[in-house]
């Protein structure tokens, strides 16, 4: 006779999931917006969403598309600059969710150099060493990047996507706000949030990661750096000091910094939009003095757009920090007339 465990010695398998025992799923407008309107006035949401139920309506519904619970949605959902985006890990959360993820990895890469032995004359050596966090040094270092490999079922290679420090400062990002404070962190959730996207387009339906949005920037207003060679009132130059240098001229010390370069009259001979991959998009314009301004803004490129090939002539002001020069503003000359 075999033995039975009774009740009390019985091995019972544990469910595969914990059953929730109370959870409100609104049916129809109607209570979504009930619902909208309690939580409006309840402390334990976040603040921006207090006393807003329509807005709370509308990240409940985003939340919903996109497998968020109602109060899942109202602590991970943000708008910004007229954008919903998830917050920290909601992004993450999602993506896990599907059943089309089958894992992911993040770390870092660093730029390690040493020195060989060599009988006659030690050899400089690079290499790119993986980490799990970084030091002062790496943090100090613009190669140091972040990296996030994501799989999806049925895709057969992973997704591999990074994030540096060059690119943080490139975007102006680079020790500001959270920036400054975690930039371990940001990097991660910028490289994160690249993968996940271009990995689960269909899951995240365009929705980004709120630490990977750029607030749009201000154009700068049409201006002209002051020369010492404008005219000049008594008492007007004060304290100023000109570092304004023709353009192309040698630079008196080895490393001057940013300076201000008036390239003079120039007319634009091409616009151009560059998209590397796995990098910020940037406009270049080309000018017939053979000189080529880099990294502007969109909204700088689109107001010079209609000047393309024309015979009107622009006083450029950059600056230049090395070999590049940087738009600061212009003035129109001359029509061409």
């Amino acid at each position: 006779m075999t033995d039975k465990p009774d009740a009390l010695t019985a091995q019972k398998a544990p469910p595969d999931k914990v059953p929730v025992p109370f959870g409100i799923v609104p049916a129809s407008i109607d209570e979504a917006f009930r619902l909208a309107t309690a939580l409006a006035r309840s402390g334990l949401v976040p603040k921006d969403y207090r006393g807003q139920p329509d807005d709370i309506l509308a990240a409940m519904q985003l939340g919903a598309e996109i497998g968020l619970a109602p109060l899942q949605a109202l602590q991970s959902i943000a708008v910004i600059g007229g954008r919903p985006v998830v917050y920290g890990d909601g992004l993450l959360a999602v993506v896990l969710a599907s059943p089309l993820y089958v894992k992911h990895a993040e770390y870092y890469e660093v730029l390690v150099e040493g020195t060989d032995a060599h009988p006659v004359k030690p050899v400089t050596t690079s290499r790119i060493e993986r980490r799990d966090s970084l030091t002062a040094a790496d943090l100090a270092d613009d190669v140091t990047r972040a990296v996030c490999v994501m799989w999806r079922r049925g895709q057969d290679e992973p997704t591999i996507r990074t994030f540096s420090i060059a690119q943080a400062k490139r975007a102006g990002k680079w020790g500001k706000d959270n920036w400054a404070l975690y930039p371990d962190r940001m990097l991660r959730m910028r490289a994160r949030s690249l993968a996940a996207r271009d990995t689960f387009a269909d899951v995240l339906k365009g929705i980004e990661a709120a630490e990977a949005i750029d607030a749009p920037a201000d154009p700068l207003p049409p201006r002209r750096v002051p020369r010492l060679s404008d005219p000049q009132t008594p008492g007007d130059l004060g304290d100023f000091v000109d570092r304004t240098i023709p353009a192309g001229a040698a630079f008196s010390t080895p490393d001057p910094g940013p300076v201000t370069v008036d390239l003079g009259p120039a007319t634009i001979v091409a616009i151009d939009e560059h998209r590397p991959p796995d990098d910020e998009a940037f406009w270049t314009i080309t000018l017939d003095t053979g000189e080529l301004i880099d990294t502007i803004h969109a909204d700088r490129a689109a107001a010079l757009a209609p000047y393309v090939g024309t015979a009107n002539r622009f006083l450029f002001s950059c600056t230049r920090d090395g070999s590049a020069l940087d738009l600061v503003g212009w003035a129109l000359t001359t029509n061409g007339r």
